[in-house]
């Protein structure tokens, strides 16, 4: 089972959070951010180079960006129980151990995209 911490309804943005580190840090200072799956319209299947990636587009600025998902850090259980799963992501049959949902950090109340 993964040490991560995955948040239950919660997907990881492979983007620099607006918000700093305040909930996935990783060396390098980057920052994931987090989205709720509940405003999911869209996810789509691609490659970069010969990595398979999930995406969904979100909007920045003016443009419709798409964004890939970082999966070992998102809730593929609830996007699997809600169909959204191309068949080639595998996820393992049992549901990780949630992390409780934090209530602040840093002094900051908690803020998802």
């Amino acid at each position: 089972m993964s040490k991560l911490k995955i948040y239950q309804g919660v997907i990881c943005l492979e983007i620099r959070s607006p918000y700093g580190a305040l909930w996935w840090y990783q060396p390098g200072k980057l920052a994931y951010t987090p989205a709720k799956i509940a405003d999911i319209r869209r996810l789509q299947s691609g490659t970069i180079g010969i990595k398979k990636v999930l995406a969904v587009p979100i909007q920045i600025g003016h443009q419709q960006t798409m964004v890939a998902l970082n999966l070992p850090r998102s809730d593929v259980w609830t996007l699997r129980a809600l169909g959204l799963l191309p068949a080639w992501v595998q996820v393992p049959d049992d549901a990780p151990d949630y992390t409780p949902w934090p209530t602040k950090l840093d002094g900051e109340g908690v803020r998802l995209v």
